[in-house]
This record gives structure tokens, sequence and C-alpha cells, in this order.
């Protein structure tokens, strides 16, 4: 999925998920709300993501 609201990164188990929309104060539409979503369930479906 090409996420242009959301900033998703993982890293050493880590999953990082950032709102990405400055020029509007990092407001939320349905997008933002849909690529944190799709962000989740990655991070959830991952099994090298997790809690040390």
């Amino acid at each position: 999925m090409e996420l242009t609201d959301v900033l998703y990164e993982k890293t050493n188990g880590i999953a990082k998920i950032t709102i990405n929309r400055p020029k509007v104060y990092n407001a939320f539409r349905a997008q933002t709300i849909n690529e944190l979503i799709w962000a989740f369930r990655d991070a959830w479906d991952d099994n090298r993501v997790g809690v040390g």
C-alpha cells in the first residue's frame, strides 16, 4: 500500500507509525484512518514486531 498520510517503519522488532500531515496540523481524514489501520494490521501480522 502506498502511504501518503502516514509514515511507517519497522526496525529491530519495533514498528513506528507516525501521522504525517503537517500542513493541516495532522488532522485525520478517511485516508489517514485507512492507512493507520493498514499499518497496525501489518505490524500485528509481523512476528518480528513485538514487545521485548
